[in-house]
């Protein structure tokens, strides 16, 4: 099933005939300039929706973060051989994967949703998902302060140490899957963190056998889909390999943020990327904001996977105990080259550790020039929303199992904007063939599609 979406236009409620004609003219600005008001983004926003006339979408049932994602191609790409193991990232289907590692903002939001009221049943899982040691008093790298007691009259709070765009270090195995898990659920409020793309089921200490779900939404990358998405050229299935994660063949510098082949480590053994001395400083922040070397990408469109942190995968390995496998340079890095393998247990966290998701290709995947995933499941809330270029149109691909998909676009308008702001009506078409019309209701950063 293909769905276009055309940018909106502010319409009058018009026929149904009439709205598919506007989908299928030029897009253009709506809205005019009247009033000073700034066009912020756009969103858009899928429901699977079985009831064609209850189309409601309540605030709480949106994604309480969005994650830009990239798509990885050229499936069945030959392997290479490297000095920590023989054939390594070769991957047979396609994947998206985050552009970013995931930022201590977004981190935050994960337990503001899921770790504000601790009870005899949850205290472990609440308990390891924050360390007031390690996060709430972060060395070298920023952090998660946490105030209230953890009851319902007193929830736990989490606030940002230091810059809540760096990415969120000291994370542990289980960490980034129960993160995983509640991606893979909505990203709601209070949405799952013990089962979807991992079956936790409360284990806070041994991840042992623990694998991804062959339904996983939202995951932990394999090492060897995190290191395709450093490393593999691309445009075939026999590209070859880059040296650095940088599209590099030489090694990446670490002083100027605009130049091409830049990241976050220490350049000669020595210098490191924030301060461009090689005195350690205990009280110094190393950590750079994601996507601060923008002229640095991966082959495929990532960022930092060749400094800031390390980053977990859910590749599992047995060296005298079991262990999962982190990949990539970190701000700490002293080596020569970003292919080191770390291995540590599931449950150990270090300033150097975090991770990034990757998300499935073949669900909800946007085209090209989109920053974000759209994901589907079998309810009727919308699992994701995502930014829309300020211009043009899009196609996204969805699943063919879903009865009825009802596509929505909306244009955000200034959030400092009081009152309601109905950007538009318009159409779409269900698997049926069924129009169906629909207008969006923004006010601030709140967006409701109401049914006709």
């Amino acid at each position: 099933m293909i769905a276009t979406f055309l940018r909106p236009v502010a319409l009058p409620i018009l026929s149904a005939a009439l709205l598919m004609l506007a989908l299928l003219m030029p897009a253009h600005a709506g809205g005019g300039g009247g009033g000073g008001k700034l066009r912020a983004t756009h969103q858009v926003i899928i429901i699977n929706a079985t009831d064609v006339n209850s189309l409601q979408l309540p605030r709480e049932s949106l994604p309480l973060i969005s994650m830009p994602t990239v798509g990885v191609g050229d499936s069945g790409n030959a392997a290479v051989d490297t000095d920590e193991v023989p054939a390594l990232g070769s991957v047979s289907q396609p994947f998206r994967i985050a552009e970013n590692e995931v930022t201590v903002a977004q981190y935050m939001t994960f337990l503001n949703s899921v770790a504000a009221v601790r009870t005899r049943a949850n205290r472990s899982v609440i308990n390891s998902l924050y360390n007031r040691a390690s996060m709430g008093a972060p060395k070298n790298v920023s952090g998660i302060a946490r105030t209230g007691k953890g009851t319902a009259a007193s929830p736990f709070a989490y606030t940002p140490i230091g810059n809540s765009e760096h990415p969120m270090a000291n994370v542990t195995w289980l960490n980034a899957a129960r993160f995983a898990n509640w991606m893979h659920n909505g990203a709601t409020n209070g949405a799952n963190t013990e089962t979807g793309a991992y079956a936790l089921n409360g284990r806070t200490r041994d991840a042992t056998g623990i694998a991804r779900d062959i339904g996983a939404k939202w995951w932990i990358p394999s090492e060897d889909e995190w290191f395709k998405a450093a490393y593999y050229k691309g445009g075939g299935t026999n590209a070859g390999y880059y040296s650095f994660p940088t599209q590099s063949e030489s090694s990446p510098g670490n002083s100027d943020p605009a130049a091409i082949n830049q990241a976050n480590h220490r350049v000669l053994n020595e210098t490191f990327c924030v301060t461009q001395t090689n005195v350690f400083d205990r009280g110094q922040n190393y950590l750079t904001p994601v996507g601060f070397f923008p002229n640095s990408p991966g082959p495929y469109g990532t960022f930092d996977q060749a400094g800031n942190v390390q980053e977990w995968t859910d590749t599992e390995v047995f060296q005298g105990r079991p262990a999962r496998v982190l990949r990539g340079g970190s701000w700490q890095t002293n080596l020569e080259t970003f292919r080191p393998r770390q291995i540590s247990r599931a449950n150990s966290a270090n300033r150097t550790f975090g991770f990034r998701l990757a998300s499935a290709a073949t669900v909800g995947t946007p085209a090209a020039g989109l920053t974000g995933n759209v994901l589907l499941s079998t309810g009727q809330a919308p699992q994701r929303a995502i930014a829309v270029p300020p211009a043009g149109s899009f196609t996204a691909f969805f699943d063919p199992n879903v009865p009825v998909a009802v596509r929505a676009v909306a244009e955000t308008v200034d959030p400092a904007a009081q009152g309601p702001q109905t950007n538009g009506t318009f159409a779409v078409t269900d698997t049926n063939t069924r129009v169906i019309r629909l207008t969006v209701q923004v006010i601030g950063n709140s967006i409701t599609i109401l049914p006709q």
